[in-house]
């Protein structure tokens, strides 16, 4: 089941958590394996190197809203994803 990738607690510690500083999670199944592989990965990894350092340097203050509760997954089991996730944006500026 591919929502149970890199969940596994005898392989991951508290793998419930997000952690992104988690030194354990080299083998990670995000973008799939051998055949099965992702044609996306490369764009999908760029992507996110040049996003995520953007927009904590843009968004200094950016922080899960805490009034949000627990994020709600969509439960389609093969795209699993997010519905939504609601953040709080302080000291934005412009670039």
């Amino acid at each position: 089941m591919l929502g149970a990738a890199n969940r596994d607690p005898a392989k991951y510690t508290d793998p419930d958590t997000l952690d992104l500083t988690r030194e354990s999670a080299v083998t990670h199944l995000t973008f799939g394996a051998a055949i099965h592989y992702c044609i996306g990965a490369f764009l999908g990894r760029l992507e996110g190197q040049v996003l995520f350092p953007m927009l904590a340097q843009r968004f200094p203050g950016l922080r899960l809203d805490p009034d949000a509760g627990e994020p709600e997954f969509r439960p389609d089991p093969a795209l699993r994803g997010l519905k939504e996730l609601r953040l709080l944006v302080r000291g934005g500026r412009r670039p």
